[in-house]
Formats: structure tokens, C-alpha cells, sequence
């Protein structure tokens, strides 16, 4: 496609000759509804450690870089006292796990080198800061990384535990061979054994302690520096997790003791103050991979390794047993104080303290959610991420009683100023068995548009896990697309007791999917929700309930699946986490094949007859992707409407930013196409009805004859079409808002908008174009022209003014149709967010001015 500017050179004004500038007073901004974007690019502390004397706290910073397509982690120092923090660490390359040695005298942590000639399969690597000044230094150099570490007691060594590395010869014979095409890989095989190893501070000629099996793990070294706890299923196989248990190792005497014999992995583990025993988290029942995660303490004895038995179930001393919640993180002081464990509870993760009898006391209320947490080695002091319903994630400094002393870094404030979360509160209901039921329930942001609204139902995954009061969730975002949005906690979630949490055994898609319906109904009759816009949604268990749900009912207008089980014997087949089944269908398929084709959408997948995407990552190991290509592969054939989109590099969830908000772009748009959300303008447009005809753009005049006319609203990154036999197409790519053009500045706001253009037509005419043609509407039908053509020249941009602007759009000879990007400026006044941009003949575009970059 060939196209021009038509600029008469009487009416062309460069702003870098006239500029009028336009005085006037400040104006209130109003505030906007959190988009994806925002989600995005939240920043979030974690891994938090303070230093011996209790004064600094060191953190991670996780932040996302969009040019790099990464999310990037650094760390960072807040003094207990206040001030500014400041970064220790800065690089290409991430740094994470943070640890103080026992003086305090270095900063232990992990990251790649970070250097010319340093490559991008190169492994993590153990690096100490000197506190007293110099830049960080690698300690290790140890082929496959670093698994885990720690200091020894008097701070003059570390441990470490590592892959083993094969041999020199090993490696170049294996490195021929697959130069020469010879790279089977055996499954579950060559899995390499663990070494565990002792590294001199800050330097000395580093010894082997233990080589270990191929499972070894986490570690903690005792109190006093002799005994090494440590988890293993032995075989370091995925699939083998059920089976970890809990080792002693004795340094001095190179004995081992297995101190656990139980179904069900252990972790987290300490070692009590006096040595004498080790705590750990393990499921309440055993026999149930999922049931509730709970704190117990294993009595070791002083004589640990003469008695070569484990220790029974019944002499574990339980700590949260009459907390009865699913325990997220259990925090021990190194020194002394009592315990603290953060638990989930409803739509909260909250922080307790434990008596050591088995009960806990709450120490904050159930609007904040606890994401991460570490405590002093004295237990005086917490540094705690929280997060809740109004506020992005923040770094906070409490007391023992869960007092917030001071806040010591809120990396999203300046983000978030001009944002206002749509209003989140719990919604409650009977199920079919009189089962009450909650689920987090997201108001439309529009608040002056009335129910009924159209529905999200944003299932979570799992299923033992729960929906919170986070903010930094895309369920928010949907509000301040118009949507109502439930999250429900239906039965088998996690922070509503044991029972609750293994109550699905046997009956996926049974009690559960009827909970849901069961929301989605009571919505309806309240008058919240309209019954026929309805879609449903959800990732892992949430997309297999996703594919259920549209088996099982005709309600919904459209579906996202999201890495989603279709068969429950692909999943078991496929999945590196095969016991997920077996755990919950308590028998292997080729002993039940009635339960598992029964659960599985799959077996009922001709009833399907809602609009379905599907996306999923290339790489999830967790639910393989062969289940969501069956999906497609028999939908498309059974003639249903079906799409799938691949994420290459991927795993179990989307991390990559440019894939976030490609997931929710894609999601977005299926729903304006099949939810009829273009039916519902932003509210101050209504007054469209008072507008005449003739001060609508011409084109949009043509399309509608009322406020219900309005045809739908498409978005940023959607393909325009031209219903009038021309073969027109047009995308709306980046919007960007710059302060000025040069000298020229705005009366109200600049907003810079990208058109794709392309015509796609063989031997047609060329088609006009007219720049007047291009507007955004605002509301009462005011039309904003473009301020101008975006001109740069001389690393400088400025503003093309002029009347009669025109791009002529001609057809290629080949008649491939190609992409061509046009510039247009807007001047807006400040307070509009979303506003529709109309491009002649073309379908309407709802830009949200808050966003920076398409999405």
C-alpha cells in the first residue's frame, strides 16, 4: 500500500514558528480505574531479611521491564528507623535471596555473573557485599547453580548445596554427541546427585562435605553448626514429591537418620532455639496431597542418629491444629521469641503468633493480605508485604503485637496516585446443599451505569488455593472495563478449614461447579448481573473448571480457558505432577476409567456450544499442553467456535509482561466480541441521545440512529473491517501521551495515537482518507479533531498543522495488503479517560488514555 500526506502549503503551520500558548489554572485530574497495564508494572518487595541487630532490613525489589521483556529483581537496604532505601544491587542481571551473615559483616546473595561475555544459560551463583564498603564478589563458581545455602553459626563459612557437575570428559563426550544429532533425552534420567559443600568468607579452597542423593533439597543447619536437616524424595523426580521426606545429617559423623515416613511433602523447615527438635509444615492427612498445610515440631533428642527410626506421626507435635487454616509461611525467629505463621483465611493471608500449645492469636485484621514476611532474630520486629483492597503491595515494619511501627517502602505510590480501584466486597450464598459459599465480588467502575451488568466469572486455581483481596489482580481490571466480576471460593479452596478444603474428593465438576452456579444465579436474582452476558474464565484448575462449565451449560455467552485440564488421563499422562489425579480420584485411571472420563470435559465436549479461547505456554510442564490443543483440535472439528493461541517460552501461567498483557488483550477482545460489552459506552456518553445527527462524525452518524444504536466498541490492537464492500482494514496500535512538541504545548492533554492502515484490495481504486474524518468523541457528541501529523526531523518532533489532511490509501500490485503506520495528535481536555476514536468509515476504538502503551 502506497499513501501520502495532502498538505496545502497555505494552511500548513509548524508549531516551531507559531506557537499559541493557552494559560489557565490547574485542574483537579479525576482519578481512573486500574488497567492491565498497571497490573503489569507493579513492583512488589519480597524475600525481606533483616540483619543481626535488627536495624536494616534488606529486600527484593520485583519489578517488570518492558524493553527487556523481563521481570527484573534487585536489592534493596530500609533501615528499621525510616528513610529513603537504597539499592546494593543493579545489573542486567537479577539478584534474590538475600541473607545476613551472623555479624553482619556481609550480605550473602544469588545471581548470574554479570559481565562482558557472561551468557544467558549461565547458572546462578552464591555473590557476598561487604558491608563495610566494596563491591559485591562471586564466592562460587559451581556448574548448575546454586540450590540453596546458609551460614555457618560463626559466620566463617557457608554451606552450600549444588547440582553435581559432570566430569570434564563427561561433558566434552556428551557435547560431541550432541553436536553430532545424538541428544535423546531419557526421561527421568541423569538426574544428577547433590553435593553439599563448605566455602571459606571471604575466600579459602572450598571442601566437600556430603555428596547426597538426587533429591536433596531445602536444608537448615542446627543451632550449633553439627547437624544438617534436610528434605529428599531420593530420585529427584517431579513426580516423586508426595514422597519427600525430612534426613539428618551429622557432619561430624557422616550418618544419616530419616526422621519423617509419611505421605505428603514436608518443608519449611527450623531447628528449635535449643536444638533439640525441628519444625516443619506437612498436610494434615496424609493420604491427601492437598489437604492442609500446618506447622508441627519433630523432638530429635540430643542422641539424634542412635535411634535410626523415624519419628512417628504421633509423637509430631502440632502448633496450628486448632487454627485450623491452610498455613502459607512459617517465620522463626534465629535467636529467640515466639513463632509467627502467615495463613490464609477467607480472602486474607494474615499474620499470627503461636503459643507453642497449638493455638494462634490473629495479629491483623482481614482486609490485608500478607504476601511475604520475615521476622528479627530476636522476634521484636516483622518486615511484612501487605496488600489490600485499595493499595498496591508495600513494605511495612510491625511489632511482635502486629502493630505497624513505620512503612518502609511503597514502590507503587507515585503509580497509583491518580488510580481508584473499583469497589471489592465479599458476596455470600446457600449452594444446592445449603453450603454457604463466598466469593470476592468487583462493582463495574462505572458506578453511574445501573445493574443489571455484564459477568466475569474469574474461577481460581488449585482448586486448593483461594481468592484474596489482593489488588494487584487482573479480576480488578475488568471493572474499569464495565464488567462485574465474581471470584468465588467455591468448596475445595483453601482458608475455610480442612473439611472444607478436601470436600471435591471424587466430585470435580460436581459440588463445585454447582457452588458457582449457584453464585452466578443468586446474582441474577438480585438484579446485579444480566443473565444473558454472562462469561466465564479461569487458569490450571480454573480453566478446567472453564471447560466444565461450558460441557455442563449453555448460560454463557463466552469462555477463556487457560492452561486448563480437557482429560483428566492426558493431564495424568502428560503432567510432571501426575499424583494431582490420584489424589483427588483416590484411584489411578486404569482402575476407575468411569471416574475419569466422567470428570473430564472431554467426554463431554459436543455439548459445547459457547465461544471458547484458549491460550496456553508451550513450556507447562505442570498441565502439558497437549490438553488444550485436544480442546481445540475437537471443538474446531465438531464445526465449534473456537480459538488457541500458543505462548512460546511459557510454563504454568503467563511471566513475560509483554505476554500479560497480550493474555489479557486477547481475553478482552473475545469478550467485547461474544458479551456485547460494546453495548455499554462510558456513562457521561448517554447524552448522545440529545445529540443531532449532524454533529456526529459523518460516519458514525451513518452507523446509528440512538444511544442504543451505538455500534460496538472495538480495542487498541483489534482488526478493523469497513462493512461497505471497500477492502479497508485498520488497527490502532500504541497510544502514547506526550507533555509537548517542542515548544507547542496542549490546551489539555496530548494523546498520540498509532493507525495501522492497509488495503487489501488487487486492482481497485485508491481510497481518500480525510484527517477530518478522524476524531475523538467526546461526550455530548464534541467532536476533537487531530491538533496535527506528528513530524520528526533532526532528533525533534513537532506538530504539522492544516486543514484538509488527507491520506490516500492505494492497493498494492501485488495484492498482498501490508501494514502502514500513520500518526495522528489529539488535544484532549484532561479529565477524559476512555474516549472513543472514530476513523471514518471504520467501527469505533475505545482508547484508555490512562495506558501508555497499547494493550
Amino acid at each position: 500500500m502506497s499513501f501520502r500526506f495532502w498538505v496545502p502549503i497555505f494552511t500548513a503551520v509548524f508549531s516551531i514558528f507559531a506557537v499559541s500558548f493557552i494559560p489557565g489554572s490547574a485542574h483537579a485530574v479525576s482519578k481512573r480505574p486500574l488497567a492491565v497495564h498497571d497490573v503489569v508494572m507493579m513492583a512488589t518487595p519480597q524475600q525481606a531479611d533483616f540483619s543481626p541487630d535488627g536495624d536494616w532490613i534488606a529486600y527484593v525489589l520485583r519489578t517488570a521491564d518492558l524493553d527487556k521483556n523481563q521481570m527484573r529483581r534487585q536489592i534493596y537496604l530500609a533501615s528499621r528507623r525510616g528513610g529513603k532505601p537504597r539499592a546494593v544491587t543493579r545489573g542486567n542481571e537479577s539478584a534474590q535471596r538475600p541473607d545476613w551473615s551472623p555479624n553482619g559483616s556481609y550480605l550473602a546473595f544469588l545471581r548470574k555473573p554479570d559481565a562482558p561475555g557472561a551468557k544467558e544459560t549461565d547458572d546462578e551463583q552464591l555473590w557476598l557485599l561487604p558491608m563495610g564498603g566494596g563491591e559485591p564478589f562471586p564466592l562460587t563458581n559451581l556448574g548448575g547453580g546454586i540450590l540453596d545455602y546458609a551460614w555457618t553459626p560463626d559466620g566463617r563459612s557457608i554451606l552450600v548445596l549444588t547440582p553435581e557437575d559432570q566430569a570434564a570428559g563427561m561433558k566434552e563426550y556428551a557435547g560431541n554427541r550432541e553436536e553430532k544429532g545424538y541428544d535423546a533425552d531419557a526421561k527421568d534420567k541423569n538426574i544428577p546427585r547433590k553435593i553439599l559443600w563448605r566455602y571459606p568468607v571471604p575466600e579459602g579452597d572450598p571442601k566437600l562435605l556430603f555428596r547426597g542423593d538426587r533429591g536433596m533439597e531445602e536444608f537448615e543447619l542446627s543451632p550449633d553448626g553439627q547437624w544438617v536437616a534436610y528434605l529428599s524424595n531420593l530420585t529427584g523426580v517431579l513426580a516423586d514429591e508426595n514422597e519427600t521426606e525430612i534426613y539428618l545429617l551429622g557432619l561430624n559423623e557422616e550418618r544419616i537418620r530419616r526422621l519423617t515416613h509419611r505421605y505428603g511433602a514436608e518443608g519449611n523447615i527450623h531447628w528449635t532455639h535449643d536444638g533439640e527438635g525441628v519444625i516443619c509444615t506437612a498436610v494434615k492427612t496424609d493420604s491427601l496431597m492437598f489437604s492442609q498445610m500446618e506447622v508441627y515440631v519433630l523432638p530429635v533428642g540430643s542422641r539424634r542418629l542412635d535411634n535410626r527410626d523415624h519419628v512417628p506421626f504421633s509423637r509430631w507435635i502440632p502448633w496450628t491444629n486448632l487454627l485450623d487454616r491452610e498455613v502459607d509461611a512459617f517465620l522463626w525467629p534465629a535467636k529467640s521469641g515466639a513463632g509467627f505463621v502467615i495463613a490464609q483465611d477467607h480472602f486474607s493471608a494474615r499474620l499470627a503468633t503461636l503459643d507453642g500449645e497449638g493455638t494462634a492469636r490473629w495479629l491483623t485484621d482481614p482486609r490485608k493480605v500478607i504476601q511475604y514476611g520475615a521476622v528479627s532474630d530476636d522476634g521484636k520486629y516483622l518486615a511484612l508485604t501487605i496488600e489490600t483492597p485499595e493499595s498496591p503491595a508495600q513494605l511495612v515494619l510491625v511489632n511482635y503485637e502486629g502493630r505497624i511501627a513505620r512503612v518502609l517502602d511503597e514502590p507503587n505510590k507515585d503509580r497509583f496516585k491518580d488510580i481508584q480501584p473499583a469497589w471489592q466486597s465479599v458476596y455470600s450464598w446457600n449452594s444446592f446443599d445449603g453450603q454457604e459459599i463466598e466469593g470476592l465480588l468487583i462493582q463495574p467502575w462505572w458506578t453511574e451505569v445501573l445493574p443489571p451488568y455484564p459477568l466475569i466469572v474469574d474461577i481460581h486455581g488449585g482448586p486448593s488455593w483461594h481468592v484474596t483481596h489482593e489488588l494487584s489482580q487482573t479480576i480488578q481490571t475488568w471493572a474499569g472495563e464495565g464488567y462485574l466480576v465474581l471470584a468465588p471460593n467455591y468448596r475445595g479452596s483453601t482458608g475455610y478449614g480442612n473439611e472444607f478444603s478436601i470436600s471435591n474428593v471424587r466430585d470435580l465438576g460436581g459440588g463445585d461447579y454447582r457452588d458457582i452456579m449457584a453464585g452466578v444465579d443468586q446474582l441474577i436474582a438480585d438484579g446485579i448481573a444480566d443473565p444473558y452476558r454472562i462469561a466465564i474464565m479461569g487458569g490450571s484448575y480454573g480453566g478446567y473448571m472453564a471447560n466444565w462449565a461450558i460441557t455442563q451449560s449453555s448460560r454463557f455467552a463466552a469462555a477463556v480457558s487457560e492452561y486448563g485440564i480437557f482429560s483428566l488421563i492426558t493431564d495424568f499422562s502428560m503432567s510432571d505432577y501426575p499424583m494431582w489425579e490420584k489424589s483427588y480420584l483416590r484411584k489411578y485411571y486404569w482402575d476407575d476409567l468411569g471416574a475419569y472420563l466422567q470428570m473430564s470435559p472431554v467426554f463431554h465436549a459436543e455439548n459445547v456450544t459457547t465461544p471458547v479461547l484458549i491460550m496456553h505456554g508451550e513450556a507447562d510442564n505442570n498441565t502439558f499442553i497437549s490438553n488444550s490443543m485436544e480442546m481445540y483440535r475437537m471443538l474446531r472439528t465438531l464445526g465449534k467456535t473456537v480459538e488457541f493461541h500458543q505462548f512460546p517460552r511459557e510454563g504454568h501461567g503467563f511471566a513475560e509482561p509483554a505476554h500479560k498483557l497480550e493474555e489479557m488483550r486477547l481475553a478482552r477482545s473475545w469478550f467485547d466480541r461474544f458479551v456485547t460489552h460494546g453495548a455499554i459506552w462510558p456513562p457521561e456518553y448517554n447524552e448522545l441521545r440529545k445529540t443531532p445527527r449532524e454533529h456526529l462524525p459523518p460516519f458514525l452518524a451513518d452507523q446509528i440512529r440512538s444511544i442504543d444504536d451505538l455500534p460496538r466498541l472495538y480495542r487498541p490492537g483489534d482488526t478493523l473491517s469497513v462493512n461497505r464492500g471497500t477492502p479497508l482494514q485498520a488497527i490502532v496500535g500504541e497510544i502514547s501521551t506526550p507533555s509537548s512538541y517542542g515548544d507547542e504545548r496542549p490546551g489539555g492533554r496530548f494523546v498520540e495515537v498509532e493507525i495501522l492502515l492497509s488495503h487489501q484490495g488487487w486492482g481497485m481504486r485508491s481510497y481518500p482518507l480525510q484527517m477530518n474524518d478522524v476524531v475523538m468523541l467526546g461526550p455530548s457528541g464534541r467532536n476533537h479533531p487531530p491538533a496535527g501529523i506528528p513530524f520528526s526531523a533532526h532528533g525533534q518532533t513537532t506538530l504539522i498543522h492544516g486543514e484538509n489532511l488527507m491520506v490516500r490509501l492505494s492497493p498494492e500490485p501485488t495484492g498482498i495488503g501490508q501494514w502502514q503506520p500513520v500518526r495522528v495528535t489529539f488535544d484532549i481536555p484532561r479529565d477524559l479517560h476512555h474516549v472513543p476514536l472514530v476513523i471514518g468509515p471504520f467501527p469505533p476504538v475505545l482508547i484508555n488514555v490512562g495506558e501508555s502503551v497499547a494493550n
